[in-house]
C-alpha cells in the first residue's frame, strides 16, 4: 500500500518519500502499521559514516501488525515493538520511519499492557545495545536466572543516554554493585531512580580522580566498564573509562576502540561498510543476537518500572527530519524522540 516515508539520499539527505512497493512478509517477518518509531543518531550516521543510503531511514519501531508471515508468532492485531537490521544495501522495508514497515520476529517484542507505544518505539536499539555490552561481552549472568553476580563494581560513561539508562536498569535487575555512572548533575537524581548507586559529574576536571578515590572508599574494584559515548573531541571515553578503573578493568565500547570490546544493537547479521582507512565488518554472532532478544523480552516484560529519559514526540515533515538531524549531532540531552505516524507529504 503506497505510503509516506523518511529518506536518506546517496549524500545523507532526508527529505519525505512516497512509497509504492507493496510489502509482503515472508515466513517470520510481519506487516506493521506503524504508530510511533523512535529517533537514534543511527538514523542519520550510519548513511554519513557507513554508507547506509538510499533507503528508508530508521530502526527503532511499535505498531499493530496487520499481516503476518506463515512462520510468525504474532497475530493480526497484537501491538509489537522493536527494531530492524543494520544491512549494507539495506531494503527499504526495514526502515521504520514509514507509515507500514516489514520487522523479523526475531527483533521485535510484543508491547505489555503496563507500556506506552511511544516508550515502546524507544527501546530497541538502546535496550539491544545495551544488552549486547553488558551480556555479551562482559559476560554477566542473564536476568532472572538466579545466578549470584561476583562482587565487582561497573562503571557507565554516559548514563544519561538512551543506552546508558537501559545499560542502568539491566545491571541493577541483576543485582551488580556498585553502579558508577557520570552524567550532569541534573540528571544524577533520575539515574539513581534507575538503579545507579553512584553518580560523578563528568564535567569535573577531577573526574578520574573522583571515581578511582570512590572505589577504594567502596572497597570493591570496578572491573567493568561500559563506554556509551566514544569520541568526545578527539578522546576515546573508553581512554578515560581505562584511567578511572585501571588497565586490569574489561571495557566494553558503542564506538571502536583498540583495546576494548565493541557492542552492537543487531548482531544478526554481518555488516559491512568502507571507511576512509578500508573495509570494516562485523560478523554476525547469531548465538548472542538470540540471547539478547530473550533478555530484551523478558526485561519489557518484567521489569515495569523500565523506562528511558524523557520522550518527546514529534509530527510533521519538517520537524521530524529536524528532530533526527539534531539527534545524530548530539544537540538531545538526556531526552529520546518518538515520531507520531503518519508521515504526512
Amino acid at each position: 500500500m503506497p505510503h509516506n516515508a523518511i529518506w536518506i539520499s546517496h549524500s545523507s539527505q532526508l527529505s519525505v518519500k512516497r512509497i509504492q512497493e507493496q510489502y509482503t512478509p515472508f515466513q517470520v517477518e510481519t506487516l506493521l502499521k506503524v504508530a510511533f518509531s523512535g529517533i537514534n543518531p543511527a538514523d542519520l550516521k550510519h548513511g554519513e559514516h557507513m554508507g547506509i543510503v538510499d533507503c528508508v531511514a530508521g530502526y527503532d519501531f511499535s505498531g499493530t501488525v496487520v499481516q503476518a508471515g506463515p512462520g510468525s508468532r504474532f497475530r493480526v492485531g497484537d501491538n509489537v515493538a522493536g527494531l530492524t537490521p543494520a544491512l549494507n544495501p539495506r531494503p527499504h522495508k526495514y526502515g521504520s520511519h514509514q507509515d507500514y514497515m516489514l520487522a523479523p520476529d526475531s527483533m521485535v517484542f510484543p508491547v505489555p499492557t503496563h507500556m506506552s507505544m511511544s516508550l515502546a518505539a524507544t527501546l530497541g536499539v538502546a535496550m539491544r545495545t545495551a544488552t549486547d555490552a553488558l551480556f555479551c561481552q562482559l559476560g554477566l549472568p542473564d536476568p532472572g536466572g538466579g545466578l549470584d553476580v561476583p562482587p565487582r563494581g561497573l562503571l557507565i560513561w554516559g548514563g544519561a543516554s538512551g543506552v546508558g539508562t537501559a545499560a542502568i536498569q539491566l545491571a541493577a535487575a541483576v543485582g551488580l554493585s556498585p553502579i558508577v555512572v557520570t552524567a550532569s548533575p541534573r540528571n544524577h537524581e533520575a539515574m539513581k531512580r534507575f538503579g545507579a548507586t553512584h553518580c560523578v559529574d563528568y564535567h569535573d576536571a577531577d573526574v578520574i580522580d573522583q571515581i578511582q578515590r570512590l572505589a577504594r572508599e567502596l572497597g570493591t574494584p570496578l572491573r567493568l566498564a561500559f563506554d556509551t559515548i566514544g569520541y568526545v573531541g578527539t578522546e576515546h571515553m573508553v581512554d578515560w573509562c581505562y584511567r578511572s578503573c585501571g588497565d586490569a578493568a574489561t571495557v566494553v565500547t558503542t564506538i571502536p576502540h583498540p583495546r576494548a570490546l565493541k557492542c552492537f544493537a543487531t548482531t544478526a547479521n554481518e555488516l559491512s561498510f568502507d571507511t576512509p582507512a578500508g573495509k570494516v565488518t562485523f560478523p554476525a554472532r547469531v548465538a548472542d543476537a538470540q540471547r539478547t532478544s530473550r533478555i530484551v523480552e523478558w526485561a519489557v516484560q518484567n521489569l515495569h518500572s523500565l523506562g528511558m529519559p524523557p520522550i518527546r514526540i514529534v509530527s510533521g515533515k519538517d520537524a521530524i527530519i529536524k528532530a533526527i538531524e539534531e539527534s545524530a549531532r548530539g544537540a538531545a540531552s538526556f531526552e529520546k524522540v518518538a515520531v507520531q505516524h503518519e508521515i504526512d507529504s
